[in-house]
């Protein structure tokens, strides 16, 4: 099977979403952990990106072999699968914008994290807390980009993908023309022994 340079691309893009998906998993999910052992509300700036994560690395996995057998409808509901994990990364990215500042102490997540943990009297782990916080805006930030990426790109191979056969529209047209033709050539043929017939029968008249 030759791989085309959008074959090439896909993978490569579904690849790092996968990568990425994975650690956002376990940081919004010790994000999420970490409000549920102290007994404090689980904020939505990190539930989302959790459940935004946990599709990520459900689905990418099967829109990769979707990419490799090249196949019209896998291609679809790949894209499809995209574009919905795209807009949860958009509502992500939405909730999460508060927690975009270079300095960590700014970031409101951090400040609610390092709080709960203080009054229950356990180390904050304030640095830990402070790169996690930066790095899963990061990721939320490269994965919508990459999702948004294979979106437009997994259409447009399905569109251009002839679907039942895994190749382009042009060789399917053209056989399917060069049949056309040959069955259109075989019934001239036909036709002109038909009326030639007619004439080879006839009594040939005295002068």
């Amino acid at each position: 099977m030759a791989f085309t340079a959008t074959k090439i691309s896909l993978i490569a893009a579904r690849s790092l979403e996968w990568t990425f998906g994975v650690i956002a998993l376990g940081i919004f999910g010790y994000f999420v952990s970490v409000q549920r052992d102290l007994d404090v509300k689980v904020l939505r700036e990190t539930v989302t990106p959790l459940i935004a994560s946990v599709l990520a690395v459900a689905f990418t996995s099967s829109t990769i072999v979707a990419t490799v057998f090249n196949s019209r409808t896998l291609q679809y509901i790949a894209s499809l699968a995209d574009f919905c994990i795209f807009v949860i990364y958009i509502t992500s990215a939405g909730l999460y914008k508060h927690n975009f500042h270079v300095h960590g102490d700014e970031n409101p997540l951090q400040q609610y994290l390092i709080a709960a943990k203080k009054s229950h009297r356990l180390s904050d782990h304030h640095g830990m807390i402070n790169a996690l916080v930066k790095l899963g805006a990061a990721l939320i930030i490269m994965q919508l980009t990459l999702y948004f990426f294979t979106w437009l790109i997994s259409g447009y191979a399905a569109y251009a993908n002839d679907g039942t056969t895994g190749v382009n529209e042009g060789p399917v047209r053209e056989k399917r023309t060069s049949w056309f033709s040959s069955n259109r050539s075989s019934k001239d043929s036909a036709r002109n022994a038909n009326s030639i017939a007619p004439a080879a029968t006839e009594p040939a008249q005295a002068v």
